[in-house]
């Protein structure tokens, strides 16, 4: 039972892990679309904007990446 346990919070503490390199990931990815849009006269409000839009639910209430 100890084993299973132990096991367990391993598989979690791997899960979370995983999970916080996808967000610092996609940070870096944002950032790096960010530089390459302003880089081709995007404005900072554009792009702005453009992320709030499609972070909006679309209609089944999924909120789009």
């Amino acid at each position: 039972m100890v084993e299973m346990a132990t096991e367990l919070y391993r598989t979690i503490e791997t899960i979370r892990a995983l999970g916080e390199m996808l967000i610092d990931d996609a940070a870096q990815e944002a950032a790096a679309l960010d530089q390459l849009f302003l880089s081709q006269g995007v404005s900072q409000e554009e792009t702005t904007r453009t992320k709030v839009q499609s972070n909006k639910p679309d209609s089944e209430g999924v909120t789009c990446a």
